[in-house]
Protein backbone atom coordinates (compact mmCIF):
# COMPACT_ATOMS: atom_id res chain seq x y z
CA UNK A 1 0.00 0.00 0.00
CA UNK A 2 2.87 2.35 0.59
CA UNK A 3 3.72 2.00 -3.34
CA UNK A 4 0.59 4.00 -3.82
CA UNK A 5 2.24 7.02 -1.78
CA UNK A 6 4.55 7.84 -5.16
CA UNK A 7 1.87 7.75 -7.97
CA UNK A 8 -0.65 9.60 -5.57
CA UNK A 9 2.11 12.08 -4.91
CA UNK A 10 3.37 12.57 -8.16
CA UNK A 11 1.00 14.63 -10.07
CA UNK A 12 1.18 16.94 -7.11
CA UNK A 13 4.80 17.60 -7.35
CA UNK A 14 4.98 18.19 -11.16
CA UNK A 15 1.91 20.31 -11.33
CA UNK A 16 3.99 22.53 -8.56
CA UNK A 17 7.27 22.10 -9.87
CA UNK A 18 6.02 22.79 -13.12
CA UNK A 19 4.23 25.83 -12.36
CA UNK A 20 7.27 27.07 -10.03
CA UNK A 21 10.35 26.44 -12.33
CA UNK A 22 8.71 26.29 -15.76
CA UNK A 23 5.92 29.17 -15.07
CA UNK A 24 3.54 26.42 -16.64
CA UNK A 25 0.28 27.48 -14.90
CA UNK A 26 -2.01 24.75 -14.46
CA UNK A 27 -5.92 25.17 -15.86
CA UNK A 28 -8.37 24.90 -12.98
CA UNK A 29 -9.61 22.07 -14.41
CA UNK A 30 -6.04 20.49 -13.70
CA UNK A 31 -6.34 21.41 -10.21
CA UNK A 32 -9.56 20.23 -10.00
CA UNK A 33 -9.19 17.02 -11.50
CA UNK A 34 -5.47 16.28 -9.77
CA UNK A 35 -7.61 17.10 -5.99
CA UNK A 36 -10.16 14.47 -7.08
CA UNK A 37 -7.88 11.59 -8.50
CA UNK A 38 -5.53 12.12 -5.27
CA UNK A 39 -9.03 11.92 -2.96
CA UNK A 40 -9.50 8.48 -5.06
CA UNK A 41 -6.00 7.33 -4.36
CA UNK A 42 -6.49 8.62 -0.41
CA UNK A 43 -9.54 5.99 -0.56
CA UNK A 44 -7.77 3.15 -2.31
CA UNK A 45 -4.77 3.59 0.20
CA UNK A 46 -7.00 3.37 3.21
CA UNK A 47 -8.53 0.59 1.76
CA UNK A 48 -5.36 -0.86 1.87
CA UNK A 49 -4.71 -0.49 5.48
CA UNK A 50 -2.20 2.46 5.00
CA UNK A 51 -3.75 4.84 7.57
CA UNK A 52 -4.03 2.28 10.59
CA UNK A 53 -0.36 1.68 11.25
CA UNK A 54 1.19 4.51 13.09
CA UNK A 55 4.32 2.66 13.71
CA UNK A 56 7.29 5.00 13.25
CA UNK A 57 9.27 2.72 10.87
CA UNK A 58 6.30 3.00 9.01
CA UNK A 59 5.84 6.22 8.80
CA UNK A 60 9.48 6.57 7.52
CA UNK A 61 8.67 4.61 4.61
CA UNK A 62 6.04 6.59 4.10
CA UNK A 63 8.14 9.30 3.92
CA UNK A 64 10.76 7.74 1.57
CA UNK A 65 7.89 7.07 -0.94
CA UNK A 66 6.96 10.81 -0.73
CA UNK A 67 10.35 12.00 -1.28
CA UNK A 68 10.18 8.85 -4.42
CA UNK A 69 7.31 11.30 -5.90
CA UNK A 70 8.81 14.58 -5.30
CA UNK A 71 11.63 13.15 -7.56
CA UNK A 72 9.78 11.76 -10.35
CA UNK A 73 7.86 15.10 -10.13
CA UNK A 74 11.66 16.84 -10.61
CA UNK A 75 12.41 14.38 -13.68
CA UNK A 76 8.58 15.53 -15.50
CA UNK A 77 10.48 18.92 -15.23
CA UNK A 78 13.79 18.16 -16.41
CA UNK A 79 12.07 16.14 -19.31
CA UNK A 80 10.24 19.44 -20.04
CA UNK A 81 12.97 21.22 -19.94
CA UNK A 82 14.89 19.20 -22.39
CA UNK A 83 12.33 18.96 -24.40
CA UNK A 84 13.64 18.62 -28.41
CA UNK A 85 17.44 19.24 -27.43
CA UNK A 86 17.28 14.76 -26.46
CA UNK A 87 15.97 12.04 -27.83
CA UNK A 88 13.24 10.40 -25.36
CA UNK A 89 14.50 6.65 -26.19
CA UNK A 90 18.09 7.04 -25.88
CA UNK A 91 18.08 9.38 -22.97
CA UNK A 92 16.54 7.04 -21.09
CA UNK A 93 18.65 4.07 -21.87
CA UNK A 94 21.29 5.68 -20.71
CA UNK A 95 19.35 7.15 -18.08
CA UNK A 96 18.65 2.88 -17.10
CA UNK A 97 22.29 2.02 -17.89
CA UNK A 98 23.26 4.65 -14.88
CA UNK A 99 20.56 3.55 -12.70
CA UNK A 100 22.02 -0.40 -13.38
CA UNK A 101 25.62 0.78 -12.44
CA UNK A 102 23.93 2.36 -9.01
CA UNK A 103 22.07 -0.40 -8.14
CA UNK A 104 25.14 -3.39 -8.63
CA UNK A 105 27.14 -2.17 -6.34
CA UNK A 106 24.24 -1.37 -3.93
CA UNK A 107 22.91 -5.06 -4.28
CA UNK A 108 26.34 -6.12 -3.97
CA UNK A 109 26.81 -4.38 -0.55
CA UNK A 110 23.31 -5.29 0.75
CA UNK A 111 22.58 -8.82 -0.83
CA UNK A 112 25.96 -9.84 -1.65
CA UNK A 113 26.99 -12.58 -4.52
CA UNK A 114 24.47 -15.06 -3.08
CA UNK A 115 21.58 -12.51 -4.54
CA UNK A 116 22.78 -13.00 -7.86
CA UNK A 117 23.65 -16.77 -7.24
CA UNK A 118 20.47 -17.46 -6.20
CA UNK A 119 18.23 -16.16 -9.80
CA UNK A 120 15.95 -18.08 -11.41
CA UNK A 121 14.36 -18.16 -15.03
CA UNK A 122 11.37 -16.50 -13.68
CA UNK A 123 13.10 -13.91 -11.66
CA UNK A 124 15.30 -13.36 -14.95
CA UNK A 125 11.94 -12.72 -16.58
CA UNK A 126 10.59 -10.76 -14.40
CA UNK A 127 13.37 -8.12 -14.21
CA UNK A 128 13.36 -7.99 -17.85
CA UNK A 129 9.94 -7.05 -17.98
CA UNK A 130 10.89 -4.51 -15.90
CA UNK A 131 14.12 -2.80 -17.85
CA UNK A 132 12.30 -3.07 -20.94
CA UNK A 133 8.67 -2.17 -20.09
CA UNK A 134 8.14 -1.09 -17.00
CA UNK A 135 11.37 1.11 -17.31
CA UNK A 136 12.64 2.46 -20.21
CA UNK A 137 9.43 2.51 -22.19
CA UNK A 138 7.51 3.41 -19.66
CA UNK A 139 9.82 6.39 -18.72
CA UNK A 140 9.91 7.40 -22.90
CA UNK A 141 6.23 7.22 -23.09
CA UNK A 142 6.42 9.36 -20.23
CA UNK A 143 8.68 12.20 -21.79
CA UNK A 144 7.04 12.09 -25.11
CA UNK A 145 3.53 13.24 -23.39
CA UNK A 146 5.27 15.73 -21.21
CA UNK A 147 6.91 17.27 -24.40
CA UNK A 148 3.42 16.96 -26.35
CA UNK A 149 0.90 18.01 -23.05
CA UNK A 150 2.80 19.87 -20.90
CA UNK A 151 3.59 18.79 -17.25
CA UNK A 152 0.48 20.04 -15.53
CA UNK A 153 -1.65 17.80 -18.30
CA UNK A 154 0.58 15.12 -18.57
CA UNK A 155 0.93 14.69 -15.24
CA UNK A 156 -2.48 13.34 -13.53
CA UNK A 157 -2.06 10.04 -15.80
CA UNK A 158 0.01 8.54 -13.16
CA UNK A 159 -3.50 8.59 -10.93
CA UNK A 160 -4.25 5.63 -13.59
CA UNK A 161 -1.12 3.30 -12.19
CA UNK A 162 -2.65 2.55 -8.90
CA UNK A 163 -6.17 1.49 -10.51
CA UNK A 164 -4.62 -0.43 -13.19
CA UNK A 165 -2.97 -2.33 -10.12
CA UNK A 166 -6.53 -2.95 -8.45
CA UNK A 167 -8.01 -4.24 -11.37
CA UNK A 168 -4.55 -6.54 -12.41
CA UNK A 169 -4.82 -8.31 -8.80
CA UNK A 170 -8.23 -8.49 -9.21
CA UNK A 171 -7.96 -10.53 -13.08
CA UNK A 172 -5.15 -12.09 -12.27
CA UNK A 173 -4.55 -12.41 -8.96
CA UNK A 174 -8.33 -13.03 -8.41
CA UNK A 175 -8.40 -10.45 -5.16
CA UNK A 176 -11.13 -9.24 -4.11
CA UNK A 177 -12.61 -5.66 -4.35
CA UNK A 178 -14.13 -3.95 -1.89
CA UNK A 179 -16.16 -0.76 -1.90
CA UNK A 180 -13.69 1.47 -1.00
CA UNK A 181 -11.38 0.61 -3.61
CA UNK A 182 -14.35 0.89 -5.96
CA UNK A 183 -14.97 4.64 -4.75
CA UNK A 184 -11.46 5.55 -4.81
CA UNK A 185 -11.22 3.99 -8.49
CA UNK A 186 -13.80 5.85 -9.76
CA UNK A 187 -12.51 8.87 -8.48
CA UNK A 188 -9.45 8.77 -9.70
CA UNK A 189 -10.94 7.87 -13.29
CA UNK A 190 -12.72 11.28 -12.92
CA UNK A 191 -10.37 12.87 -11.84
CA UNK A 192 -7.95 12.07 -14.31
CA UNK A 193 -10.52 12.89 -17.02
CA UNK A 194 -11.32 16.36 -15.82
CA UNK A 195 -7.71 17.15 -15.25
CA UNK A 196 -6.29 15.81 -19.02
CA UNK A 197 -9.45 15.84 -21.35
CA UNK A 198 -10.00 19.43 -23.22
CA UNK A 199 -13.57 18.88 -23.86
CA UNK A 200 -15.84 21.62 -22.01
CA UNK A 201 -17.49 20.24 -18.90
CA UNK A 202 -21.36 21.50 -19.18
CA UNK A 203 -23.71 21.10 -16.10
CA UNK A 204 -27.45 21.73 -17.28
CA UNK A 205 -29.72 23.58 -14.59
CA UNK A 206 -33.38 24.01 -15.98
CA UNK A 207 -34.62 27.26 -16.33
CA UNK A 208 -31.12 28.41 -16.15
CA UNK A 209 -27.90 29.14 -18.62
CA UNK A 210 -25.67 25.93 -18.43
CA UNK A 211 -22.85 26.13 -17.02
CA UNK A 212 -18.88 25.78 -18.53
CA UNK A 213 -16.02 24.93 -17.70
CA UNK A 214 -13.82 25.78 -20.94
CA UNK A 215 -11.12 23.51 -21.51
CA UNK A 216 -8.41 26.61 -21.10
CA UNK A 217 -9.26 27.23 -17.62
Amino acid sequence: DGGLIVPGSAPTFSILLGWALLRERPRNRALIGSALAGAGILAIFAAAGGLGDALPGRRLGDLLYLAGGSMWGVFNVLARGLQGRVHPLPANAYAAGVGLAVLVPVALLTEGPAGFSSLTPATLLEAAYLAVFATVLLLWANVRGVERLGVARAAPFAYLAPLAAVVGGVLVLGERISGLELLGGSLALAGTWIATTSAALRWPHPGRPRVVLEAGS
